[in-house]
């Protein structure tokens, strides 16, 4: 079965009869390059539905197959989306696999808490297959290390850190929190010393919600949204049934 075949199920064809993209007027097949900046704007607010009806529009016109770029892009979609499946059918098709592709698909094993231990297989396949480990490869795989506290490999990881000489807090972030999850404090101030050295800021979490085709974004502390009002009376209400139900949560 061709790789269409594979992922063009019944119900994703049914998916092209209420498509935005058809709504909008885009009655002919996308150019490759129109369909990337799409995915891209996708797979950065985890648009699913969105993204799962322009692959299903890929697919039908025709455009996807034998397509390095064009399959990158959506097994990135479906990474970050968290959908490993699909991700991986798309990932296993392509060929020559860039360093964005192998970092998408180690973060999307680590990130969305589904299995740390593959994304550090994937990262061990990487570097045997001849891929490059950028900064993003290095704390995705210390996010991977966090999960399964493998202290060891994220200490190794950490050293590509200072080869690199690289310039963002991410994984000093991630190494500090494992140096915790083993209690040693010493370890995590001396990481955070670094941070302090370097001058380097923390940026705020972030996280996007996809409801009803319309995303929306929430910033720690961010009270801009519309709905500020009915989501913080949500939270207290959950928070007091939760409460009354025994939960404790671990501040440790």
């Amino acid at each position: 079965m061709s790789l269409s075949g594979k992922l063009l199920r019944p119900q994703n064809r049914a998916l092209l009869k209420t498509s935005p993209l058809r709504q909008h007027g885009f009655t002919h097949p996308l150019t490759s390059l129109q369909c990337g900046a799409t995915l891209q704007s996708l797979t950065n607010t985890k648009s699913f539905k969105q993204g799962q009806q322009l692959h299903a529009h890929i697919i039908v016109s025709g455009t996807l197959e034998d397509n390095t770029y064009l399959s990158t892009k959506i097994a990135a979609f479906y990474a970050s989306c968290g959908r490993m499946t699909q991700a991986q059918v798309l990932f296993d098709g392509v060929v020559l696999k860039s360093s964005f592709l192998w970092n998408f698909m180690i973060r999307g094993y680590a990130c969305n808490g589904l299995d740390a231990v593959e994304s550090l297989r994937l990262f061990c396949r990487m570097v045997l297959e001849g891929g490059r480990p950028d900064e993003v490869t290095v704390v995705a795989v210390l996010g991977a290390c966090d999960q399964i506290t493998a202290l060891q490999f994220a200490e190794i990881s950490f050293e590509k850190v200072f080869d690199m000489n690289l310039k963002s807090v991410g994984s000093y972030i991630c190494l500090s929190n494992i140096y915790a999850a083993e209690k040693r404090w010493d370890d995590v101030e001396r990481v955070r010393a670094m941070v302090r050295r370097k001058g380097f800021k923390k940026p705020p979490g972030c996280s996007f919600t996809e409801l009803d085709n319309a995303v929306h974004r929430f910033l720690v502390g961010d009270r801009t949204h519309e709905q500020t009002d009915d989501i913080y009376a949500k939270l207290d209400d959950l928070k007091q049934r939760l409460k009354e139900a025994g939960y404790k949560p671990d501040t440790n």
